[in-house]
């Protein structure tokens, strides 16, 4: 008589080990596609006016952002961007219509070309003079790749460097930067992304900040309070200055000792 002897199965721990890791990966790429919309935001850089063809001291402040569709695009920013950067939930409505909503450059034409009338006015007024011939097509081909109007004031004040032949800085012993948009009536607009900005300036070692002043007007929304409240937040070394209009910027950075 035979005996069949069943060959026993032995189930190796690696195997184990495999099958699991790879339920695993399976399992977090399917909730990670799942779609999740978010708009982020991120410190960036202070960037001198000069670099832009303006014979300035003073900077300008960019930050990161843009729009994540699920949560695998979530987590891959902060690797790229840094541990500050922050996650708004935003409706797919908004998501769908960023790019043409937030990414224009009608507004940026409009604050550069403002700052460059504002500082037209000023060079007359002091027998100044200043660049006008396509300048504006120079400093938008120049800027192309940012996006919004907070550049406005920083230009304004560099191009006045220009025109006057100051130079606030008093020979680099102040890093001076801003944000803020520059209206037709040469007032200060409120930006956004204010915290982001001062947390740039913080780590570039700027000593001079300007920010609209516009408490008066949005309260606890405005950009004064956000920098106000971030400034106490993350004990940020940076003074912080406030102004409503180009010529209250002027004054201040001429007081400088």
């Amino acid at each position: 008589m035979t005996v069949l002897k069943k060959r026993r199965q032995i189930i190796r721990p690696e195997w184990v080990i495999v099958a699991v890791f790879l339920a695993i990966v399976s399992a977090v790429t399917v909730v990670s596609a799942i779609p999740v919309y978010y708009e982020f935001e991120a410190p960036g850089e202070t960037v001198p006016v000069s670099e832009i063809g303006v014979k300035g001291s003073v900077r300008y402040t960019y930050v990161y952002g843009g729009v994540t569709a699920n949560l695998l695009e979530k987590w891959v920013q902060p690797l790229i961007y840094g541990p500050e950067t922050e996650f708004y939930s935003i409706p797919k409505e908004y998501y769908d219509t960023y790019e043409e909503t937030y990414i224009e450059t009608e507004t940026k034409e409009a604050t550069i070309s403002n700052a460059l009338e504002a500082v037209e006015e000023v060079a007359e007024a002091e027998r100044g003079t200043v660049e006008t011939g396509g300048r504006l097509e120079k400093l938008l081909a120049q800027t192309q790749n940012l996006y919004g109007d907070s550049i406005g004031l920083m230009v304004a004040v560099g191009l006045y460097e220009e025109a006057t032949g100051q130079d606030f800085s008093r020979g680099g012993r102040y890093k001076i930067a801003g944000t803020g948009t520059l209206e037709a009536d040469e007032t200060v607009g409120s930006v956004g992304s204010i915290k982001h900005k001062l947390i740039t300036a913080g780590k570039e070692g700027i000593d001079l900040f300007f920010i609209p002043a516009d408490k008066d007007e949005w309260g606890e929304w405005s950009n004064e309070t956000e920098a106000e409240t971030a400034a106490k937040q993350l004990n940020l070394d940076v003074k912080i200055v406030s102004v409503d209009t180009f010529d209250e910027a002027i004054d201040y950075l001429k007081s400088l000792p």
